[in-house]
């Protein structure tokens, strides 16, 4: 998801936690940035290396999951 609907998504299930919807964290909807040489989904992973700019990730890594 893009960062306006990652942001949009954030909003509306925050405005549903307040009408009795499930509780949410307190870092809901806090932006965090993933270097580049972090696998994210259907993102490029070039590694800092510009030959690799098409480098694109198949999947998530770990770290990028777990957040």
């Amino acid at each position: 998801a893009s960062a306006m609907q990652a942001a949009k998504a954030a909003d509306e299930t925050l405005a549903a936690s307040k009408r009795g919807g499930s509780e949410v964290g307190p870092l809901h909807g806090v932006p965090v940035t993933i270097k580049i040489n972090i696998d994210v989904e259907g993102q490029a992973n070039s590694n800092g290396v510009v030959a690799f700019k098409d480098n694109i990730a198949p999947g998530d890594s770990p770290v990028t999951a777990n957040l």
